[in-house]
């Protein structure tokens, strides 16, 4: 039993070795794909509301 345990914990250890460098690698090279997603989905958007606000309150139309 207590042979099944340490399996059990070592294997989990050697994932966590394995996969935390692997992750940090891709996010360092990639980007963050939730920020992403994120920046994609509200930046348009509010892009869209400060075009509209500099176009009316900051410069003047002429003509």
């Amino acid at each position: 039993m207590i042979k099944r345990i340490l399996l059990i914990m070592f294997s989990l250890l050697a994932a966590a070795v394995i996969l935390i460098p692997i992750s940090l690698f891709y996010i360092l090279n990639n980007g963050n794909p939730y920020h992403k997603h994120l920046v994609n989905k509200h930046i348009p958007q509010h892009l869209n509301e400060k075009e509209d606000t500099i176009e009316e309150g900051i410069y003047p139309i002429i003509g």
